[in-house]
């Protein structure tokens, strides 16, 4: 009996460092993941207005809620409930939603990781759902650290 258990808790302390290294190993990816943009215009991210300017971000959790850190003009967190993998042709971007006089960040999608991080953004009113609304806005992102 005593062998058993003996055997049981070696191969748990076995299993949880294999676990712990794929982890450390996605974290330090994810984390590394660093990149710029510019903002032509004002935006609103997750209730932060940034104001045009130059930006660098690093990604700080791929897992939700998936954190963006943003530093430039306005240095902010950014936190969203929404991940999705999906793997495109398309190159790193953000997409930037128009509503009224204010653009709204949708999503970031990282191609690296081909991570598509999704931002909550207020619905349009329903007469303009009807009509073809504006077109969404698509700012490139250059990445390293992948």
């Amino acid at each position: 009996m005593k062998i058993h258990r003996n055997r049981f808790l070696a191969l748990t302390a076995i299993a949880l460092l294999v676990i712990g290294v794929c982890v450390s190993r996605t974290s330090a990816q994810a984390s590394s993941l660093r990149g710029s943009f510019t903002l032509p215009f004002e935006v609103n991210w997750q209730g932060n207005t940034l104001p045009a300017g130059d930006y660098t971000f690093a990604l700080l959790s791929p897992t939700l809620p998936a954190i963006v850190s943003v530093r430039g003009p306005q240095n902010v967190f950014i936190m969203a409930n929404v991940v999705d993998q999906k793997k495109t042709d398309a190159k790193s971007r953000l997409t930037i939603q128009p509503r009224g006089n204010t653009r709204f960040v949708e999503e970031l999608y990282l191609a690296d990781l081909h991570m598509n991080i999704r931002y909550s953004i207020p619905k349009e009113k329903a007469e303009r759902q009807l009509a073809q609304g504006p077109a969404p806005e698509y700012i490139a992102v250059a990445t390293s650290g992948k």
